[in-house]
């Protein structure tokens, strides 16, 4: 498995920050911090020799009839944006509401333990550049908690898309069975969606040296209690 590389369990118990100085308290419980420190120790992701496999992967896993077989893709551009601004508004409208019935209709149950990941600005998790790197309140803070998009995250499977200065790329480790939804646009496509009010939980978190961070972190089962 990947292990300790991904946060060890007595980091996730009494998480520090980089100056080594122990943070707040922390929201995940001790048998959380046991089955995710386990889950890590054991887990063996599908591996890709190259981007173009990764994306022949994806193109091969996806739902054939996703999209209402592509005519849904124009859609999936227009209204991504907008049906992730509603949903983590909390609002449920008529148009919303056909979005995630597309979305349902096209997903798949992973059947591989894979790592995605993402690379997001700092208003992802409601901080600002100049407070990402805050000894209080900034990002450093989410590790050993449970949190969650209640929109749809955009991912790729393979190499990470391009990590600038005062960004945050989240590494996911994603187990066998999540419920994911794979545009495989083209045979160059390594997007994947997870599903919307998916959890994860936040093992490490370090700074890159130019105002970023790296996130690991594990897509847990729905809860409804992630924040």
């Amino acid at each position: 498995g990947i292990g300790g590389s991904w946060g060890s369990r007595e980091e996730l118990l009494h998480p520090r920050d980089k100056h080594g100085r122990f943070r707040k308290t922390f929201k995940m419980a001790e048998n959380a911090i046991n089955a995710i420190t386990g889950f890590l120790d054991k887990f063996q992701p599908r591996t890709f020799q190259s981007d173009g496999q990764a994306a022949q992967y994806t193109f091969n896993k996806a739902k054939p009839s996703r999209f209402g077989g592509g005519q849904g893709y124009p859609r999936l551009h227009a209204d991504l944006d907008e049906t992730n601004e509603h949903l983590r508004a909390g609002d449920m409208d008529e148009s919303t509401r056909k979005f995630v019935q597309m979305m349902d209709d096209s997903s798949i149950t992973t059947t591989d333990p894979l790592i995605l990941s993402r690379t997001m600005d700092a208003s992802a998790f409601g901080l600002t550049p100049e407070t990402l790197g805050s000894e209080e309140g900034g990002l450093e803070d989410l590790t050993g908690w449970v949190i969650k998009d209640p929109g749809y995250s955009t991912n790729v499977i393979g190499t990470p898309m391009g990590h600038g200065p005062g960004k945050v790329t989240m590494t996911i480790a994603t187990p066998k069975g999540t419920k994911a939804i794979i545009p495989a646009r083209s045979p160059n496509d390594r997007a994947v969606f997870l599903d919307r009010d998916q959890e994860f939980a936040v093992t490490k978190v370090e700074p890159d040296g130019r105002g970023g961070f790296y996130m690991m972190a594990v897509a847990v089962p729905k809860t409804g209690r992630g924040e």
